[in-house]
């Protein structure tokens, strides 16, 4: 209709962005004749542009032109901007178009004075550089011309010294010294041009001979070796894309060989060839290789000197070298990653995962050695926390540049300065972020308008941490039970660095080093709630937490209460809560205490302070057992023929006497995590290696390994297995470092460091991830013969989602990415939990309006019956 009436009316066509807006003017106008009225309105708002133009640049008068412009401007108007910098901005273009026509005629009228400019003249790429060259000063039109003309010179005698340089070599051709030219005039260097256009052609030279050598293809038969030619030719260019290479060698070598040897051996030495390529696909296909990396191995296999007389041998080797060098890059990786993460926790900051892989690529830039990355973590870490001090700036109205100066802001933040300028802005804003929380507030006024969207996004003004809740509202911290994420509110004012659940409760360590507690008391002795989260004042400095793993077996001991410790700064522990009986101490450290009420601090007793050989210590990591505390702890001053770090379990994993054990297998090795289940433990090194120690089954007999090293041995038939005092290293299928652990009563899941995720121990209610066959089913007995849950198995429902995080409680298990999207498995067993209602069996998505504008997932913590999701501003 509006283009109909436009029609009749005789206007200008409606440019194709204008008719949509006014399209959508018309629907929310009320009027009777909404398309008569909306379209007068702007046809008037066009003309007053129009008019305005013509009075800041009268002396340019283009009716057509003009009438571009306003239509534009019109547009630009209605979204928000202003009329003058548009109209300004519009004048200075034109003008600059004018004045590059004036540029351009001049030098096809001009008349070269030799014969070098005759040729930089005719090079239309070369006349554009010198017109912007020009144009680039604002100078009158008189002087750009003079600045054109001695830049054309200048040009000239540039194009006749790389000319007459690139003849003197032996390979030079005249052509090259045009595309050096080129370079020169886009700001390079003589000698850096010549360099890359010298490079560039032999590379050209090279591949045409690469193509020479790779006709030797069409002898052998394409059906048995589909794809080896473009990967060849892949090869041959990435080979040739580093410095001082020659075509003879690599892959070029593997074709050149077929092409010597006589009629009769040529069959017989490609087929060895075609054999060996094919045994190396095999081999990479076992290991989870994409596919462009079979290049890199074709290059390894033509280097070696007995391609020809053992080709399968040469593959083998040079897949073991690749696998090798692979698996090297990726410990250092895995290092990397875990000195970024222990130096974050000691700052206690919290590092959203893009940031974090920005800081481990940083440390792995300076190619520091294992025993250094440490140092180049820390340094890496002191540089990023300068450049977030350097943009603390004073906030400007709705500054959308980088600084991050914050003002309490209603429930949450938001810039708080203002003018008349902005202040229906601000009031508008206020009301929405009042009325709607700071979270749907974002999504709300990014979809109202260009300014508000930049406010929205705008990760100075919000709080660097956020926490979504979801369960029950007397464990989650919110106000009534949701099945889905919800923002809780009490994180606007408390930046959380991480959360740990127990059953039916939660600790939280914020930036400060507070610790505070909601959900039931820890106390099994009393049913006593705490609904909203509570300082606990003990504590102060704390760097770290950890509480007693959730799990049934709590509720069949009838024991609500739970356990827990923190570290301090300085390496110092406390612990509080239910305290087991080990002899005269409790598990805890404690005597005589069934309940240790309030945090206290340890103090080892001699049977523990033997080990330190009298010499200074401080906690590392400590982590709790249904029964038992493990604890890392470094010795100092160090020694280097002594112990320096050393890792102890004080209490018992299962049935047998209590006692103090010492886990010797991991004397001196540097922990990214110490992780308790309820009878066992895993020890996560930084180089991504998992070692597992304590009892195999637990009281409930798992149907899987918790230690994940296969099935446990027993003692003989009947009797349960031992519990293992030392630790063993627990095997990954690609061998892949892991970067992440977490463990429950009877299930462990583990994150590699290509976000793959693994599961081991009791399959019951799909706790692993996968279907498993169950008492009822038909193949159970066939499942209980393989024993799938003995060793860590791939979640293959969650194969390609890039997990960041993971966590395990009871029967249940969740993986977050770094979007927010969360996915849960099992819980369809005993008590069930948060991912218990259900209809699939293998993972599935929860969902949820998802994560606000300008965060990042950063971790998932699982209690029984309610659940949280950690979001980093990015």
């Amino acid at each position: 209709a509006l283009q109909d009436t436009v029609i009749k009316r005789g206007l200008r066509p409606l440019t194709p962005l204008a008719l949509k807006m006014l399209a959508k003017a018309c629907l929310n106008d009320d009027s009777t004749d909404s398309i008569a009225s909306q379209l007068d309105a702007w046809c008037h708002e066009v003309q007053l542009v129009k008019d305005r133009l013509r009075i800041l640049d009268s002396n340019n008068y283009d009716d057509e032109e003009d009438e571009k412009i306003a239509t534009e401007v019109a547009l630009e108007l209605r979204q928000g901007l202003r009329l003058d910098t548009q109209l300004n901005a519009r004048i200075q273009e034109r003008a600059r178009g004018q004045a590059l026509k004036e540029l351009k005629k001049t030098l096809e009228t001009l008349e070269p004075q030799s014969e070098a400019e005759a040729i930089v003249l005719g090079d239309d790429k070369v006349k554009a550089l010198l017109t912007t060259r020009a144009l680039a000063n604002k100078d009158d039109s008189v002087q750009c011309q003079k600045t054109l003309l001695s830049a054309l010179k200048a040009v000239a005698e540039t194009y006749s010294i790389l000319r007459q340089r690139i003849l003197e070599r032996e390979d030079g051709q005249e052509e090259w010294a045009l595309d050096a030219t080129r370079m020169v005039a886009e700001g390079a260097t003589c000698d850096d041009a010549l360099h890359a256009i010298v490079k560039k052609h032999k590379f050209k030279a090279e591949q045409k001979a690469a193509s020479d050598a790779i006709h030797a293809l069409s002898e052998l038969d394409k059906e048995k070796c589909p794809g080896i030619k473009p990967l060849l030719i892949a090869a041959v260019i990435r080979h040739h894309s580093s410095k001082n290479d020659t075509i003879k060698s690599k892959a070029g070598l593997l074709f050149g060989l077929l092409r010597r040897r006589k009629n009769d051996y040529w069959s017989d030495l490609a087929d060895c060839v075609l054999k060996s390529w094919l045994r190396a696909r095999q081999h990479l296909d076992l290991i989870g290789t994409p596919e462009e990396d079979c290049a890199l191995l074709l290059e390894s296999v033509a280097s070696e000197e007995d391609m020809v007389t053992d080709p399968c041998g040469a593959a083998e080797r040079a897949v073991e070298c690749w696998q090798n060098d692979l698996r090297q890059k990726k410990e250092l990786k895995a290092a990397a990653g875990s000195a970024v993460e222990a130096e974050a926790r000691r700052l206690r900051i919290s590092l959203n995962f893009t940031v974090s892989s920005e800081l481990v690529d940083r440390v792995l830039r300076e190619k520091p050695a294992l025993h250094q990355i440490t140092d180049s973590a820390v340094r890496v870490l002191k540089n990023y926390i300068d450049a977030l001090e350097r943009r603390k700036l004073s906030q400007a109205v709705w500054d959308t540049q980088a600084n991050e100066h914050c003002e309490l802001f209603v429930d949450g933040y938001a810039p708080y300065t203002m003018d008349d300028e902005v202040g229906l802005d601000y009031d508008a804003l206020l009301q929405i972020f009042r009325f709607l929380g700071m979270t749907e507030g974002c999504t709300t006024a990014a979809a109202v308008c260009r300014r508000w969207r930049a406010v929205a996004n705008d990760p100075t003004w919000r709080p660097r941490i956020l926490v979504f809740a979801w369960g029950n509202s007397g464990r989650s911290g919110l106000n009534k039970d949701y099945q889905s994420p919800r923002l809780l509110p009490w994180s606007l004012c408390h930046a959380v660095v991480s959360l740990v659940c127990a059953n039916y409760s939660t600790l939280a360590l914020t930036d400060n080093g507070f610790v505070y507690h909601w959900g039931r008391y820890w106390n099994s002795a009393t049913e006593i709630d705490v609904p909203k989260p509570k300082k606990i004042d003990e504590l102060r400095d704390v760097i770290s937490i950890s509480v007693t793993p959730c799990g049934y077996r709590h509720t069949r001991l009838r024991t609500p209460g739970f356990s827990a410790c923190a570290i301090t700064s300085y390496g110092n522990l406390y612990t509080w809560g239910d305290n087991y009986q080990c002899a005269n101490y409790g598990h805890l450290f404690h005597m005589d205490e069934r309940c240790i009420e309030r945090p206290k601090r340890v103090i080892f007793y001699d049977e523990i302070l033997k080990f330190f050989r009298e010499r200074n210590y401080r906690v590392i990591h400590a982590t709790l057992g249904l029964r038992f505390i493990a604890l890392n702890i470094e010795l100092y001053p160090k020694k280097a023929d002594d112990v320096n770090r050393l890792v102890i379990v004080h209490g018992q994993y299962h049935v047998e006497p209590p006692m103090l054990t010492r886990v010797r297998a991991l004397d001196n090795l540097e922990l990214r995590q110490l992780v308790g289940g309820s009878f066992h433990c895993c020890a996560l090194s930084k180089t991504g290696e998992l070692f597992t120690f304590g009892h195999p089954e637990g009281f409930d007999i798992s149907n899987g390994n918790l230690l994940g090293t296969g099935r446990p041995a027993r003692p003989r038939l009947g009797l349960n297995p031992l519990p293992q005092f030392d630790a063993s290293r627990v095997n990954i299928a690609n061998g892949d470092p892991i970067t992440h652990v977490a463990a429950s009563t009877y299930s462990t899941v583990a994150l590699s460091i290509d976000s793959n995720a693994y599961c081991w121990g009791d399959s019951d209610g799909n706790a692993l991830g996968d279907h498993v066959p169950t008492n009822d089913d038909e193949n159970q007995d066939l499942f209980q013969q393989s024993h799938r849950g003995d060793t860590p198995l791939i979640v293959s429902g969650l194969r390609g989602i890039p997990a960041i995080h993971a966590d395990v409680c009871y029967t249940n298990g969740a993986i977050t990415t770094i979007d927010g999207r969360v996915f849960l498995w099992g819980g369809l067993m005993w008590e069930g939990g948060l991912a218990s209602n259900r209809s699939d069996v293998g993972p599935t998505e929860l969902k949820w309006h998802g994560i606000p504008p300008g965060y990042q997932a950063s971790a998932i913590s699982l209690g029984h019956e309610h659940g949280y999701l950690l979001l980093s501003s990015t």
